[in-house]
């Protein structure tokens, strides 16, 4: 598949990349209908698409798509992984499907080709946000709460087996807040506003917080 055309497709129209933070579970209690994020532009991380109808999935683990590889297929939307997928032919040949190369080197990519994904796949979530030209973006489920790492409080679902979730060591918390502040910052020099919408994220000192009550008053 080439996403080539894709670039700055969506320029100027806001956008959401949705995370697997337990928030969107908090959400869920409040009684937010995620079904309303159908109809937005939306690039998902994971099992974000348990949440809404995502329009483009990005997945950089091959134990993950090998343990939920038969829901994904069934996905309607673009899906993109890392270089491993390239000797996945069931993958690979599928015309839904997209495989970039991890580039070390830059915050903000240029091409779909190849983007830095420092082993978060909701950072990559934000680049390709980006590459489709979106402003602004707000981030769903993007909780990057240090207590939560490794705990029953990470994921809004329990999908995950429980070493997995217990694998992911408090401390990687900072190196991702970090890869996201640099990003952030690099959108903002371009004129890019993104925005927390979780109350306690560990990125609410960076940018501005908006609840997703607020957001969609208009469609209630």
């Amino acid at each position: 598949m080439n996403l080539s055309e894709y670039i700055n497709k969506y320029k100027g129209k806001r956008g959401f990349v949705i995370g697997g933070g337990y928030s969107i579970r908090e959400y869920q209690e409040k009684g937010f209908d995620f079904s309303l994020l159908n109809d937005e532009i939306t690039v998902g991380a994971n099992k974000a698409y348990k949440v809404c109808k995502v329009k483009f999935l990005i997945f950089l683990d091959f134990k993950f798509y090998q343990q939920y590889k038969e829901e994904i297929n069934k996905l309607d939307c673009i899906k993109l992984a890392p270089s491993w997928a390239e000797r996945l032919q069931d993958f690979k040949d599928r015309e839904d499907t997209f495989i970039f190369k991890n580039c070390t080197a830059n915050y903000l990519p240029t091409t779909f080709n190849c983007i830095r994904t420092a082993n978060n796949s909701g950072v990559v979530a934000l680049r390709i946000a980006y590459l489709l030209g979106l402003n602004p973006i707000y981030l769903v489920g993007i909780d990057l709460v240090k207590e939560h790492f490794g705990t029953d409080k990470m994921h809004f679902h329990d999908d995950y087996p429980e070493s997995w979730v217990k694998s992911i060591k408090k401390k990687i918390c900072n190196f991702f807040i970090t890869e996201f502040v640099r990003t952030i910052e690099a959108l903002k020099e371009k004129g890019i506003q993104v925005y927390s919408c979780y109350e306690k994220s560990g990125l609410n000192e960076y940018i501005p917080y908006v609840n997703l009550f607020d957001l969609f008053k208009e469609k209630k």
